[in-house]
């Protein structure tokens, strides 16, 4: 099981046929999937959007390759999300950073989704990471030698 949350105080869990399931003391108690979903939507909206404010609907599905239309109220309320997304929600909108980690994620994405031409996706995510290694070896050389957090600008 694959713990996304919690329910009444109690860790909310999936299974792997994607039946959400209550977590307490005395063991697993199945939950209705249509009252998660329903109770799902607002948890996702807020959390979407403290991660991407200006569009989470669009980040999300740039940052995440996810179908804009999964994304759907009436979509979510029918089918739920995933629970890899679910966790992934939760441990984003929970990090202190979370709009700037939603910027990071969105570049990311975009760049995977626009620049990548592998027959797996994975392949489109290896090759960003290589052209983030590349974004991360110029800003440190940039960076190098600088005492404090100025902005300055005669780099």
């Amino acid at each position: 099981m694959k713990i996304v949350g919690t329910v009444d105080g109690e860790p909310l869990a999936y299974d792997a046929a994607r039946q959400p399931h209550r977590l307490d003391p005395a063991g697993s108690v199945p939950l209705d999937p249509a009252a998660v979903n329903a109770a799902l939507v607002p948890a996702l909206t807020a959390a979407a959007s403290s991660i991407w404010p200006r569009d989470w609907a669009d980040g999300m599905s740039a940052s995440l390759g996810v179908n804009r239309r999964g994304l759907q109220r009436d979509r979510i309320l029918k089918n739920g999300l995933h629970p890899d997304i679910l966790e992934a929600l939760a441990l984003l909108a929970h990090a202190p950073e979370s709009r700037a980690l939603g910027d990071m994620m969105l570049a990311i994405g975009t760049y995977a989704s626009t620049h990548g031409d592998g027959p797996h996706p994975q392949d489109d995510l290896d090759r960003a990471e290589e052209a983030l290694g590349t974004c991360m070896r110029v800003l440190r050389r940039l960076r190098r030698g600088k005492t404090d957090k100025s902005t300055d600008s005669d780099a």
